[in-house]
C-alpha cells in the first residue's frame, strides 16, 4: 500500500503540505510531512482519559471538550489534571510526543498519533472517551469524519509560523472489513483558507477510504 499518491493529489490541488499515517499499534505506514506539529484540540483525547481517571465527575467537561471541542471545558480539565497524567496516557498508548504543554501546544506527529489511536482501546480508562469520539458534532465531521462509523477528534488553528495558514489535523479509528483501522491526517494548504484545509482532509479521507480493505487493523480492538 502506498499513501504518497493521496498526499500528492491533495498538495497538487491546494498547495502546502499534508500527511497520512496508519498504524497497527507497532509499525506505522506514513506519507507526507511527518514532522511534529502542534496537537491543537486533538490533545483533548489523552487529556480526557487522564481527567476521567482522576474523577468521574469530570465526565461533562470531557464530553464537551471531545464532542464539540469546548475550550472552556478543556481549560478546566487541564487546570485540574496538568501535563503529567496526559503524558502518561500518551506513553501508555504506545506513543510519544514533544514535551506535554498547555493543552494544544504539545507537538505530535501524524505517525505518533496513529500509533496512539491504535493502542488507545487497551489503555486503562479509555472506554468513555472512545464513546465520545464517536459522537463528534455534525459540523465537525469533515475529513476523517466523512468515513462511516469513524470515531475521531480533530484540531485546527491558523498558525503564525505558517503565515496565518490553517493547520488542520485529525486522528481516529475507522471500521474496516477486518477490524478497526487507526489513522491520522494533517493538512496545511498553500492559502490562508480554512475551507481549503478541510478540503485537503476530505481528499485524504476519500483516498484512505478507497483502501480500507487493504489496511492493517489496530492491535487493540
Amino acid at each position: 500500500m502506498n499513501f504518497q499518491p493521496i498526499v500528492d493529489a491533495a498538495v497538487a490541488r491546494y498547495g502546502g503540505t499534508a500527511s497520512v499515517a496508519v498504524s497497527d499499534g507497532h509499525s506505522v505506514i506514513v506519507a507526507g510531512d511527518d514532522r511534529r506539529h502542534l496537537a491543537l484540540p486533538t490533545i483533548k483525547v489523552p487529556l480526557s482519559v487522564g481527567a476521567l481517571r482522576q474523577s468521574p465527575h469530570r465526565y461533562a467537561d470531557a464530553e464537551s471538550a471531545i464532542t464539540w471541542s469546548d475550550s472552556a471545558a478543556t481549560s478546566r480539565m487541564w487546570s485540574g489534571v496538568g501535563a503529567g497524567p496526559v503524558a502518561q496516557v500518551i506513553a501508555e498508548s504506545g506513543s510519544s510526543s514533544g514535551p506535554t504543554q498547555w493543552h494544544g501546544s504539545t507537538a505530535w506527529s501524524a505517525s505518533e498519533q496513529a500509533r496512539f489511536m491504535a493502542n488507545l482501546s487497551c489503555t486503562s480508562g479509555s472506554a468513555p472517551v472512545l464513546d465520545m469520539i464517536g459522537r463528534v458534532t455534525p459540523d465537525q465531521r469533515w475529513g476523517l469524519g466523512r468515513i462511516p462509523g469513524a470515531r475521531f477528534k480533530g484540531g485546527w488553528a491558523p498558525l503564525s509560523e505558517e503565515g496565518g495558514r490553517w493547520h488542520v489535523r485529525q486522528m481516529g479509528l475507522v471500521p474496516g472489513p477486518k477490524g478497526q483501522v487507526a489513522m491520522a491526517f494533517t493538512a496545511v494548504p498553500g492559502s490562508v483558507s480554512f475551507a481549503d484545509s478541510k478540503a485537503m482532509n476530505d481528499m485524504t479521507a476519500d483516498g484512505i477510504r478507497a483502501q480500507l480493505a487493504t489496511l492493517p487493523t489496530a492491535r487493540c480492538q
